[in-house]
């Protein structure tokens, strides 16, 4: 999958907070921590519900809820298993 493809996948720059048109802008923003709101992009990608993904990425619903409510970033360990996922949909 192309890092074009992902930052489409996930919403450009309304989710991301900037532009990724190469892997090393891909790489900055996930460094950085990507809104915790991923998850629902994901889950909606790949047809399924919040708390699958968030169980494959490996959080549960109440801290993922927590987090959305707290309106926290995810770390790059997590975002990394979230874009694992849906590059294998691809």
């Amino acid at each position: 999958m192309t890092v074009s493809a992902i930052a489409k996948l996930v919403g450009r720059r309304k989710t991301l907070g900037k532009e990724v048109e190469t892997s090393s802008d891909l790489e900055h923003v996930t460094r950085a921590g990507l809104p915790v709101n991923i998850v629902n992009v994901v889950a909606d990608e790949l047809d399924t519900q919040r708390r699958t993904v968030a169980k494959l990425i490996g959080i549960s619903e109440r801290a993922l809820s927590r987090r959305v409510n707290g309106n926290t970033r995810l770390t790059p360990r997590k975002l990394q298993s979230s874009v694992a996922l849906v590059s294998r949909r691809q």
